[in-house]
């Protein structure tokens, strides 16, 4: 079974641009390899020009000479499947991208780097966007 989110970043006009990721999309899965490994806007922006994930890691690509392993790197459908290349999606604001990802990309979660820090939220009982450190202390992951 994957948990499946959106990893994106909001620009300065408000609008946001997203990526789609298929395995472990939860606070304490992908929210917590964000807030440890993707930490500012210069390693956040490699991260969406990936594309389309099946799996986010700790790094954008191996050191040369080693394999893909999903526990420390990211797994893109392009680069590593040989799938087409599914660049970011841009949307108006953070609201619609939130209100759309569930009937668009079937995503749990919404992530969202804003102003320095990455905030989620859900599809299925939306709130308001929350720290995800605040998050994980709330479920005792932080």
């Amino acid at each position: 079974m994957s948990t499946r989110a959106l990893i994106s970043i909001e620009d300065a006009d408000k609008k946001c641009r997203s990526i789609y990721v298929h395995h472990d999309g939860y606070p304490s899965g992908a929210g917590r390899t964000l807030i440890d490994h993707y930490t500012t806007l210069e390693s956040a922006e490699p991260l969406l020009a990936l594309g389309s994930l099946s799996a986010l890691g700790e790094h954008i690509d191996s050191n040369p000479g080693e394999g893909h392993s999903p526990d420390s790197v990211c797994i893109a459908y392009h680069r590593d499947r040989g799938e087409a290349f599914r660049p970011a999606t841009v949307w108006a604001n953070a609201e619609e991208m939130r209100s759309k990802a569930s009937d668009r990309f079937w995503a749990e979660y919404v992530y969202l780097f804003r102003d320095g820090k990455w905030y989620v939220n859900t599809t299925y009982r939306p709130n308001e966007w929350r720290l995800v450190t605040d998050v994980l202390k709330e479920r005792n992951n932080g």
